[in-house]
């Protein structure tokens, strides 16, 4: 609701540690959840060299080792520190562990959390943490290895299968020169698109691009891609080349065919992706599409110009018919404007005064029934009509009577409209100078 006040004065108005990608040539054993493996284990430092330049005091593999928990229960007989490579070891790093073994930290062979370091024996270093740069027992391949530490169930035997161990995942480098403990690559997430196009010899160019994860441009990638027909089947690969890969199918008898496309990865830096489906037609055939759109509710406004600062009206005179004091002007021009869709609900304009008083003793007043009108449009393309006329002293406009109302009209926005404004007062009506306010209000 709008309103809209101007007074009348004078008779004035005044309107929104993973292993998963570890290499393939690790050990089963090794894998996230194995049985064997008893949790979180640490090592310093994390890398180093094999022939222990690294560690330019002792010249072995490492400083320190850790655990936030000991050997469990019945696995407390001597402890070791091994490296493994597809399964097999391939020698210890450090001397073996017994339950006498208290000089040198927390064996965690009574329990508490492992941990010892080199400091334990300086200057002699500590051959319980590392006695060697490396095993000397059998050869490391570059790639993936395992450091496990067991918990040995017997102090007299060692049992690789069944006795328990924590492990820490490792690589050893192309040139075999330095180990490190292998930190997994978080891969970039890809999306792929594809496009098909039938050809004059009833073939189908298949293209399927590899894109960023916003889907935006292609981007250089290494692996290929399987297309694939409706039923799942894979019909052929290509290597990409510059993010993109191509594939020309066989002739086709005439039909609709479905395709779509599967990025699989040859690098751990990026992820594998599929397409969406694409359909194509060979020969005559035909199709159809349902094209939709939503038209929202609630666009458009309602809205009032044109309303006048003031208005003043005609000096009243006697008429001797009706004994009455008259006087007259004219509200003016005042324009609606509705942008609303169409079969929004109806609007008016309305207007309504309160009594007159006089502007300079205000215990004279004279009823606002003395003022009435008559309502007309301007023009003749308007959306809306003229209100009924109201007679003064018989009705007036001390009630809101419309001025205009009208609906939403398809290629029409506006309604001008004015009125004749009528003042008709008692002859006995105190001389002076009177004001009131007439109010217009558009819903």
């Amino acid at each position: 609701m709008k309103n809209f006040s101007r007074k009348i004065a004078a008779v004035t108005v005044m309107g929104a540690v993973i292993l998963g990608s570890f290499s393939a040539v690790q050990s089963a054993s090794a894998a996230a959840g194995d049985a064997n493996d008893l949790g979180s284990f640490s090592i310093t430092p994390t890398t180093g060299k094999v022939d222990g330049s690294h560690n330019t005091e002792f010249g072995t593999m490492l400083y320190s080792h850790s655990a936030t928990t000991g050997c469990p229960v019945g696995y407390r007989g001597q402890s070791g520190t091994f490296i493994f490579q597809d399964g097999v070891t391939k020698g210890p790093i450090a001397t073996a562990r017994k339950t006498s073994t208290t000089l040198y930290g927390s064996t965690g062979l009574d329990g508490s959390p492992i941990f010892a370091d080199q400091s334990f024996s300086i200057p002699t270093n500590n051959p319980f943490v590392s006695v060697r740069a490396w095993p000397t027992v059998g050869v490391v391949n570059p790639g993936a290895f395992e450091l496990r530490y067991y918990c040995f169930s017997l102090s007299t035997n060692v049992d690789y299968a069944n006795d328990k161990y924590f492990s820490i995942p490792m690589t050893l480098s192309a040139d075999s020169t330095t180990w490190s403990v292998y930190t997994p690559v978080v891969a970039e997430a890809s999306t792929l698109s594809l496009a098909a196009v039938s050809n004059d010899d009833s073939t189908v160019t298949l293209t399927s691009t590899v894109k960023d994860e916003s889907s935006a441009v292609a981007i250089e990638a290494v692996g290929d891609i399987e297309f694939l027909d409706g039923t799942g089947t894979v019909i052929g690969s290509a290597a990409v080349t510059n993010g993109v890969a191509t594939l020309t199918t066989p002739v086709l008898s005439d039909g609709a065919y479905t395709f779509t496309s599967r990025f699989v990865s040859g690098s751990e830096t990026l992820s594998g992706s599929t397409s969406g489906a694409f359909t194509v037609n060979i020969g005559e055939t035909s199709g159809s599409t349902t094209i939709s759109v939503v038209v929202p509710t609630g666009s458009g406004a309602l809205s009032l110009q044109g309303v006048a600062s003031a208005i003043t009206l005609s000096t009243a005179a006697v008429d001797t018919v009706s004994n009455t004091l008259k006087a007259s002007g004219s509200l003016g021009s005042t324009v609606v404007t509705d942008t609303r869709q169409l079969g929004t609900v109806a609007w008016s304009l309305t207007g309504s005064v309160g009594d007159f008083v006089n502007t300079t003793d205000a215990t004279k007043t004279i009823d606002g029934k003395a003022l009435g009108w008559v309502p007309a449009v301007v023009g003749f393309d308007n959306a809306g009509v003229a209100g009924a006329a109201v007679s003064a002293v018989t009705a007036g406009l001390t009630s809101p009577s419309p001025l205009a109302i009208g609906s939403v009209v398809d290629g029409k926005i506006t309604t001008t409209t004015g009125a004749t404004l009528n003042f008709e007062a008692p002859a006995n009506t105190a001389a002076g100078s009177y004001a009131t306010t007439l109010t217009l209000t558009l819903i």
